[in-house]
């Protein structure tokens, strides 16, 4: 009993000790996030402080390697940010459209904000307090920073990256907004974010600047610019106000590596001269005050998140990978992926090994445990589950096959594959954007060697090749010096300013290349010197070597016709021949040696045929999956599909509708002329004007253009001298004449295509086998003509409500 009283009467004690305890001690609030405990005669005191919240969006595109030693870094340089707590978004543009960084980075802000969600509606409605981030940084995935760099400064906008290693440790220029940018939601709301419209590479940061400057939202001064010769002639109150640039931080606190940024480490640049022009047409427009506040984040267009993945590295960081895509929802869980029988090989028991028959799986689980397959180990983790999750296999390897399997990735609208192994390990990505739907696609898994199946292919004459067209292209570098190259594609498109073609007495230097060496053929490498950027164009795989500090890179190889229609030779700079040194250039020549006037001779070559497109299609009804599939191994008869050859110079799975307008532009007068018989006699027929073709020409020349154009119709001057004159009115208007013969042939294909739906659907209520495989052929025509928008706007018309395969 004493010791039980003794006990509570302790229990008592400590109970007032705490009670006295508790009326000294006071709490008080000082500022957002921050809670001071003072204690009564005690000297200091304790701060809890509130970790800055910041999101990192960073637009991505096919840059794996470049995410993989990103989070390599960041996990480092993170560890030791502890007052942050960060997001990291991986802003995924998945489609086959040209790049779009504004696009992926006002997507993923809107995610962001919204919970991960595509609603445009809740990101308008939502106040600039309640996003729950402090900081909104534009990441750029090849730029990691150096201890000491604040990502939680954004109380103005603020360029984090002002001092970059490859740059000197400066930026680029005074007006640089690229790298990394950090904001607080409201700024970004005023200045409307990035434009929505810049396609493919470059422009988009410098219109960045201008509408931070348009928004007044400039804070920093000629830091660190201050010594340009520009600059430097101001007077010291001009050079140091502040408005001149956006804000910097203190020096050394804003030191990024960008040693990822090398060439041989970056990903291929798709470069389009169409876009670049427009591009460089858009930043003009915002600079003058034109557009901002109307494109951008207040007009970004719907879009839907294909899927978020989400990683947790550490307490304080949290990787949310975003895919997105604009326009139609696309269930990439739904692809089908086909299993041969016998796919796991055989049992050690003897047994036939498993499946048993051919098998159809959708590409993704439902399960939420298990992820879906991005790349080639998790398909064939994927694909293994699937095959033995039928039957009673229980060999202690499960299914040893899958681990050295490849996969044919198979377009069912074109009736073309791709073979998918260790060798391309970002086509399953390439090939899943490029669908319109699920249906679209096929993946059908394989046990052969790649080798094996290319073999098989090419036996059975199932394989094509896709040729490019390249254009000869020139530059004066000094009065004296003209260096060349070659382009993708045709004419000015193809060699992008300041570079212009090449013409010769037969016209417009032009050649094809396959992507692959093939019988007859000859291997040849473009070039370029890492420091004067003149170019080579050499025989075989690799580039010589230059004797200097610098060396020649290769930057295209090209595998062309063993022929002599053309040449190409380098200039000499030395006495030996196997040193080509840094200042030399290349010229080619339509004739079978370039040797002379100090030229030595490198190469001669011949073009390509071009593709034959009828000759890529299958006749018949289109075959079901497991037709496809079956197809395959068969070994009496061709497979119902093409293999064709990896080609990586476009942003699509494979680029037919590129060669498409490349051939298209190639025969542009022929096209004018061509247009009544195109037409089927004269279908069309404007008021007023006697026939299509004529409608067509009137058209043409009614787009006036600008110096060039002026110089033709006045005092018909020649070809050199127009290219000396051209000016940007003149590519406009080259582009709005292109424009018009393509809506104009587009518009052609569509009435056949209705033609022919209308003859045979409408009125008999089916289509033929051969009638649908036309129509395909006809959607084909019209992809290679228009847009995205507008082939969907196109093909949503097409009145075939439900598809019902019936035997001929």
């Amino acid at each position: 009993m004493a010791a039980r009283f003794l006990r509570w009467r302790n229990i008592f004690c400590c109970m007032a000790i705490a009670t006295v305890l508790a009326t000294s001690v006071h709490f008080r609030y000082a500022g957002a996030g921050i809670r001071e405990l003072l204690v009564t005669n005690v000297t200091s005191h304790i701060e809890f402080v509130r970790p800055r919240r910041v999101a990192v969006i960073i637009p991505f595109r096919d840059r794996e390697a470049h995410l993989a030693a990103f989070k390599t870094h960041w996990h480092q340089f993170s560890a030791e940010a502890k007052h942050i707590s960060w997001v990291v978004v991986v802003a995924e543009q998945f489609e086959s459209e040209p790049w779009n960084r504004g696009f992926s980075f006002n997507a993923g802000l809107v995610a962001v904000v919204t919970n991960f969600s595509n609603n445009i509606s809740a990101y308008q409605n939502l106040a600039d307090e309640r996003s729950g981030f402090d900081c909104i940084v534009s990441h750029d995935i090849d730029y990691v920073p150096d201890p000491g760099v604040d990502y939680a400064s954004c109380e103005v906008p603020t360029q984090l990256s002002s001092e970059i290693d490859r740059y000197r440790w400066m930026s680029p220029s005074i007006n640089n907004t690229g790298g990394v940018i950090s904001m607080k939601l409201k700024h970004w709301r005023k200045i409307n974010g990035f434009s929505n419209n810049f396609r493919g590479w470059g422009g988009e940061d410098d219109e960045l600047f201008h509408r931070i400057r348009l928004s007044e939202l400039l804070y920093g001064d000629c830091h660190p610019h201050c010594e340009d010769v520009a600059i430097s002639k101001l007077e010291p109150h001009k050079r140091f106000r502040v408005g001149m640039s956006i804000k910097k931080p203190p020096p050394g606190h804003g030191r990024f590596r960008g040693q990822h940024l090398h060439s041989a480490n970056h990903t291929r640049r798709i470069v389009d001269f169409r876009n670049y022009l427009r591009n460089r047409d858009l930043v003009i427009e915002t600079e003058n005050g034109q557009r901002w506040d109307k494109e951008g984040l207040n007009s970004i267009p719907p879009f839907h998140i294909v899927e978020a993945q989400a990683d947790q590295d550490g307490k304080n960081v949290r990787y949310i990978r975003l895919r997105l895509r604009r326009g139609r929802q696309l269930a990439v869980r739904d692809v089908p992926v086909a299993i041969p029988p016998g796919f796991c090989g055989n049992g050690s028991n003897g047994s036939t090994g498993v499946p048993q028959h051919w098998v159809l799986h959708s590409l993704g689980s439902n399960s939420q445990f298990e992820h879906f397959p991005w790349d080639l180990r998790s398909l064939r983790a994927r694909v293994a589950r699937l095959a033995t999750a039928d039957s009673d296999w229980h060999e202690s390897a499960d299914c040893p096959e899958a681990a050295r399997a490849s996969f044919l990735l198979l377009d069912r609208r074109f009736h073309f594959a791709k073979l998918f192994n260790e060798e391309v390990p970002h086509l399953l990505v390439k090939f899943l954007r490029s669908l319109s739907s699920a249906s679209d696609g096929l993946v059908i898994a394989d046990p052969r060697p790649a080798t094996e199946i290319r073999s098989t292919f090419k036996d059975l004459a199932a394989t094509t090749m896709i040729p490019s067209l390249w254009t000869v292209c020139y530059k004066k570098k000094t009065e004296e010096v003209v260096i060349e190259s070659v382009g993708l594609g045709l004419g000015k498109e193809a060699c992008g300013d300041p570079w212009f073609p090449k013409m010769s007495k037969h016209g417009m230097m032009r050649f094809r290349s396959n992507p692959e060496l093939r019988e007859g053929e000859v291997a040849m490498t473009s070039c370029e010197n890492s420091k004067t950027r003149n170019y080579l164009l050499v025989a075989g795989t690799s580039c010589p070597l230059s004797g200097g500090d610098s060396k020649w890179e290769v930057h295209d190889t090209l595998f062309v016709a063993n022929g002599s229609d053309f040449c190409a030779g380098h200039k000499r700079t030395g006495k030996k021949p196997s040193i080509v040194k840094e200042g030399s250039y290349s010229r080619i020549l339509n004739r079978p040696n370039c040797s002379g006037d100090g030229f030595v001779h490198d190469v001669q070559f011949g073009s390509v045929a071009p593709p034959e497109y009828g000759l890529m299609l299958d006749s018949g009804a289109p075959p079901s999956p497991q037709e496809l599939a079956e197809s395959t191994l068969d070994k009496k008869a061709p497979p119902l599909y093409k293999l064709v050859t990896e080609d990586d110079r476009c942003d699509g799975f494979f680029c037919p509708h590129v060669l498409d307008l490349s051939i298209f532009n190639e025969s542009f007068a022929a096209a004018i002329l061509a247009w009544p018989r195109l037409l089927d006699a004269h279908v069309y027929r404007p008021p007023g004007v006697g026939s299509s073709d004529m409608f067509v020409m009137l058209m043409c020349v009614g787009c006036l253009g600008g110096e060039a154009n002026m110089a033709w119709r006045m005092e018909r001057a020649s070809e050199p001298r127009r290219r000396e004159v051209e000016d940007i009115a003149d590519a406009r208007v080259s582009m709005a004449r292109i424009n018009i013969i393509r809506l104009a042939l587009a518009f052609t294909v569509s009435v056949k295509l209705h033609t022919r739906i209308a003859y045979d659907g409408l009125i008999r209520g089916q289509i033929s086998g051969e009638q649908k495989r036309l129509i395909d052929w006809d959607r084909l025509r019209i992809r290679g003509l228009v847009s995205r928008q507008e082939f969907e706007e196109l093909n949503d018309l097409i009145p075939i409500q439900r598809e019902k395969h019936v035997p001929s």
